[in-house]
């Protein structure tokens, strides 16, 4: 059965939350702190942050992909930043994966970008295998986050 890439629709959030916490059980990391009214506002509100398509298989969602605007300095150029790629384990190595990032990749260049970026947990060698094959691997970087406590103490200066 074929599956078409979508925006993701209001009716599509359990889904794709379901999805997000299988994802963060594959990679060992803690449940997501997403909800439906949250994702909603985000992703689909006025001034949203994000965007969210979905690989549709008629009868169930097959994986999701959530994205959002970048900008690298260096290089003057505007592009996207992948934070979530899933695909549920049987639709995997079915082309599902390529035919969201591939629809990342249009969204990039019809926005006037020439880039896409993601992040990958170390021990998710399957996912690191499919993006070795599409892209190239920044070997040189370490990625950091600033959140809860250490955001706040930084910010309280």
């Amino acid at each position: 059965m074929p599956v078409s890439i979508r925006a993701a629709r209001p009716e599509d959030i359990p889904d794709i939350l379901d999805m997000g916490r299988d994802l963060n059980a594959h990679v060992r990391a803690p449940a997501p702190d997403q909800t439906e009214a949250r994702f909603l506002a985000d992703g689909f509100g006025e001034g949203r942050r994000f965007t969210a398509l979905v690989a549709d298989a008629d009868e169930a969602l097959a994986g999701y992909v959530v994205y959002m605007p970048a900008y690298d300095y260096d290089r003057a150029s505007r592009g996207h930043f992948v934070h979530d790629l899933y695909v549920r384990p049987d639709w995997r190595r079915r082309g599902v994966a390529r035919a969201l990032l591939s629809e990342v990749a249009r969204a990039t260049r019809n926005d006037g970008g020439d880039f896409v970026w993601w992040v990958s947990f170390r021990l998710n060698r399957e996912a690191r295998g499919f993006y070795r094959g599409i892209a190239r691997e920044l070997r040189d970087l370490d990625v950091w986050k600033l959140d809860d406590a250490a955001l706040r103490r930084l910010a309280e200066g």
